[in-house]
């Protein structure tokens, strides 16, 4: 997607789409990173989507003098692009590293495998109940936008429009392996009875060969991916999603997470839903501070033990534990997306803690309730019952 540009298709589509108002633009970048950074890496989505929202931003400084959307425009649109790409990461099994590092942990020290669609039945409604509250902490709650349409939106998304032209080949073959590999995912439980040793991993790995294979211009030995693309992949964050499994292993098999574990059992005292709010805003705020990749990889085992002490399914605690270190919209440090557009210059830190905090303190407790009512029917979450796949580790 990104070599041929087709998010950035996407992107572009879904902003002119919603009107030029400074409020709509901003919802615009919203949805649109939110989309975007449910199949594509959020450090990725908010690289993309920079350029183009500082391009809205320098338009409305040079609007005419009092028809600008004002002052808080900029900052508003700018934390559009990092909280969008943050949030849609929520919705899919790959879209930010704690909820692959989730998937990995459970199935590499319980057995326990959570499928694509099966995540996507909690991060897709975690997602559509996270943007609304975006959007009004963004333009009504931090920010005050004018409801005047930006002057030159119009002729800014025609341009890009045009320097990106029709569907390239490449473009239309991306986008029928896109469709087919996440339709894939989605309704594996079914594909499975009928194509035998499939899995997630195996649809992903066909995608993936399928790019190689497809031709572009056969004479000139061109296809949709190749190696020199493969460069440009983000290797930092595959070595730092595979030491956290090493991090998270380690501690699991030395019996660290059991030790501490064992002195959490005085939690039992606690009515549950307190427990996991402790957890989620103890996670939450440490990701402020630190990775929230290293924050997940280092607290997955040690949160699963104190679950089990408990007499719990691991996953009441380790499902809120990873929604809750994506929840990391305070600080720069917390998130990729927040250090880029941090780095921008467009707006400050206070703008960043003053709507990362409201956002901090809205949806940790919306993560608990959805957990909470839907783990039943997703995961079969059963309350005071510990699985048996629990219960051999």
């Amino acid at each position: 997607m990104q070599k041929w540009g087709l998010h950035r298709r996407v992107a572009i589509g879904l902003v002119g789409a919603l009107g030029t108002r400074p409020n709509r633009i901003v919802a615009g970048f919203l949805l649109a990173g939110a989309l975007v950074s449910m199949w594509v890496s959020n450090t990725a989505t908010a690289l993309m989507m920079l350029p183009i929202a500082s391009s809205v931003v320098a338009l409305a400084k040079d609007g005419p003098v009092g028809k600008g959307p004002g002052r808080d425009f900029g900052p508003a649109l700018m934390l559009a692009v990092a909280y969008g790409a943050t949030t849609g990461g929520m919705a899919t099994l790959i879209g930010t590293p704690p909820n692959a590092l989730l998937a990995g942990y459970l199935n590499r020290v319980y057995g326990y495998e959570i499928g694509f669609g099966q995540w996507m039945m909690v991060g897709v409604p975690m997602a559509l109940v996270a943007l609304p509250i975006v959007y009004l902490v963004l333009t009504r709650v931090v920010f005050r936008l004018p409801d005047k349409p930006v002057e030159g939106m119009e002729e800014l998304l025609l341009a890009e429009r045009s320097r990106m032209g029709p569907f390239s080949k490449g473009e239309r073959w991306v986008a029928l392996v896109f469709v087919s590999t996440a339709l894939s995912w989605i309704s594996r439980p079914v594909l499975s009875d009928l194509v035998p040793m499939l899995s997630d991993t195996t649809i992903a790995i066909m995608g993936a060969i399928a790019l190689f294979l497809l031709p572009i211009d056969v004479r000139k030995g061109e296809f949709v991916m190749d190696w020199a693309a493969t460069k440009a992949l983000p290797w930092d964050v595959l070595l730092l999603f595979g030491g956290g499994l090493s991090l998270a292993s380690m501690i699991q098999s030395h019996g660290l997470s059991e030790y501490l574990g064992t002195l959490c059992q005085s939690l039992d005292e606690w009515p549950l839903l307190l427990t996991m709010a402790v957890i989620c805003f103890g996670i939450l705020m440490l990701t402020e501070l630190t990775s929230n990749t290293a924050t997940a990889a280092t607290f997955l085992p040690i949160v699963g033990a104190v679950a089990i002490s408990l007499g719990q399914n691991p996953l009441l605690f380790l499902v809120p534990t990873a929604l809750a270190a994506n929840c990391s919209y305070m600080m720069p440090v917390g998130t990729p997306p927040n250090a880029i557009v941090f780095g921008s210059g467009s707006l400050t830190l206070p703008q960043m803690a003053k709507s990362g905090f409201l956002l901090n303190v809205s949806l940790v407790p919306i993560v608990i309730v959805l957990v909470w009512l839907l783990g039943p029917y997703v995961f079969d979450l059963r309350l005071d019952v510990l699985p048996s796949w629990g219960r051999g580790n």
